[in-house]
């Protein structure tokens, strides 16, 4: 079965989450606070904190050592917030399944594609990952994930911040729990 094409723009992002995530999911940061171009997941994590009704884990650098304890949790699903080499504008935001990876193993220590898979195993739940294009793509070695996410056009106006990304990323989840409340 062929994943689902990448899902852009705040709308149907957020339509996304909404019917992806519940209070008994699991959202997971993935990344390092001291790095401008690498806080997203974290940073996300932070300002989701005692505002979500969702397990919120900052998994930093390591994310394969949580996985234990995200299987633990039983979730209904698994969102990962990564800092990602997506293909777009600069903090433009992807959500997409798994495979859109590529496989290989990244900056975080072991592969996101394997531990996607084996809490889609382990813990029976669908995993999800909100991509956030890196602030600095142009070092030669990305500290991120690489994606094939297909490029697509991007939105006009000024490159956003990293704070502008995380204000935005966290308003999405929140704004998914509307319903669930």
């Amino acid at each position: 079965m062929a994943a689902a094409p990448p899902v852009f723009g705040s709308r149907q992002i957020q339509a996304a989450l909404a019917t992806f995530l519940s209070p008994r999911s699991v959202i997971v940061g993935v990344g390092n606070l001291t790095s401008s171009d690498d806080r997203f997941g974290p940073a996300v994590i932070e300002s989701l904190r005692g505002r979500c009704p969702a397990a919120l884990l900052d998994a930093g650098l390591t994310p394969e050592n949580y996985a234990q304890r995200i299987v633990a949790l039983r979730p209904s699903s698994v969102l990962v917030l990564d800092a990602a080499e997506v293909g777009l504008r600069r903090g433009e935001l992807a959500l997409c399944e798994p495979d859109c990876l590529d496989g290989g193993l990244g900056t975080h220590g072991g592969s996101l594609l394997l531990l996607a898979r084996y809490l889609q195993v382990a813990a029976d739940a669908p995993v999800r990952f909100l991509l956030a294009e890196r602030e600095c793509t142009a070092r030669g070695r990305g500290r991120s994930v690489r994606t094939r996410v297909p490029p697509r056009g991007t939105s006009r106006g000024r490159d956003p911040t990293m704070r502008t990304v995380v204000a935005r990323a966290t308003r999405l989840v929140r704004g998914a729990f509307v319903d669930h409340a």
